[in-house]
């Protein structure tokens, strides 16, 4: 699946976790493979440098 932005993938990687899917991978833009909370964590240490 593709999202538009991060906020969006996570989201939707959230909603595939409640129905049950548990091999959930987010490729970022850099083109890497980053687990949910990888993912999660790096958004919000970007989010945090830039704001």
């Amino acid at each position: 699946m593709r999202r538009d932005n991060a906020e969006a993938a996570v989201k939707k990687a959230k909603e595939l976790m409640d129905d049950g899917c548990w091999d959930i991978e987010i490729t970022g833009p850099d083109g890497h493979a980053h687990e949910l909370a990888e993912f999660e964590a790096q958004q919000t240490a970007g989010a945090d440098r830039a704001g």
